[in-house]
């Protein structure tokens, strides 16, 4: 894994990619979830060991700057698809989880040509009032984890977010929840709806898989529902015994992958 540092066409802004030194296939491009990445892509050792993965961070969550420049979704697909083609001038494959698949989305409606296919994990962009999902910018960090992981306790949780003994890097931690919450509320508050649905139609020849978390508090499965109506040519899974971090808590996300990257080289 190398990381690489892409000087922005504006005034301060810069994005950080790591990226694996495989060369097999079309580059896949990896947009992390609201709360941040949490070290490689969550995409399995057989598509991190054999594809070309790249992470692209997203300005505002700490690695790449400038988030400052960006108000609206549309205007971030805009840079970040810059910076992809600093990456590649082939179309690629495009991976997001959670604000990561909302923007994920947007970029592929913006570009439809150069994406060879499209994977959404637990991803933002349709609300509905019946089950509107949990609140993550108004719970405390207590409340908030049993919406986010199975086991709020449990292995991954605690690794995501270890509880230091230090004062100080408690409080660290405290300011990075600001950060990271302050920039997605630039794009999904105080609704998560990005009206994806009324530009669904430019996605109607890009291969798209869609995963939920069957216990997902923040974005519920039920929303399958919208997306599916949206883009009936899509693949919509719920996937068992995972909930918003369903990338980290089953092998879904690389196994789709791999099976998109395989159906697109036929």
């Amino acid at each position: 894994m190398t990381r690489q540092v892409i000087e922005g066409p504006l005034k301060g802004l810069s994005f950080v990619v790591d990226r694996t030194e495989n060369r097999g296939g079309p580059l896949v491009v990896f947009l992390h979830s609201a709360w941040g990445a949490f070290g490689d892509a969550p995409l399995g050792d057989q598509v991190m060991s054999t594809m070309d993965v790249a992470t692209l961070h997203i300005p505002g969550w700490g690695l790449s700057k400038g988030i400052e420049h960006f108000d609206d979704i549309s205007e971030l697909a805009l840079a970040m698809w810059w910076a992809v083609e600093q990456l590649s001038s082939e179309p690629v494959v495009l991976v997001g989880h959670c604000l990561g698949g909302a923007l994920a989305t947007e970029m592929a409606i913006t570009q439809p040509l150069k994406v060879r296919g499209l994977v959404l994990s637990n991803p933002f962009g349709f609300f509905n009032s019946v089950y509107p999902g949990a609140d993550i910018f108004g719970l405390l960090p207590k409340d908030v984890m049993h919406h986010v992981y199975m086991d709020p306790a449990g292995s991954i949780a605690t690794a995501h977010y270890p509880s230091p003994s230090d004062a100080y890097e408690r409080g660290l931690m405290a300011i990075r929840r600001v950060e990271v919450l302050g920039a997605a509320s630039r794009f999904i508050f105080p609704l998560p709806d990005t009206n994806i649905a009324k530009r669904a139609y430019r996605l109607a020849t890009v291969p798209m898989t869609v995963l939920f978390g069957e216990k997902d508090g923040i974005v519920p499965s039920e929303l399958a529902y919208e997306w599916s109506t949206a883009f009936p040519h899509a693949q919509v899974k719920t996937i068992a015994q995972t909930a918003h971090m369903t990338p980290y808590e089953s092998g879904a996300l690389g196994t789709e992958v791999s099976l998109l990257v395989a159906a697109a080289a036929m």
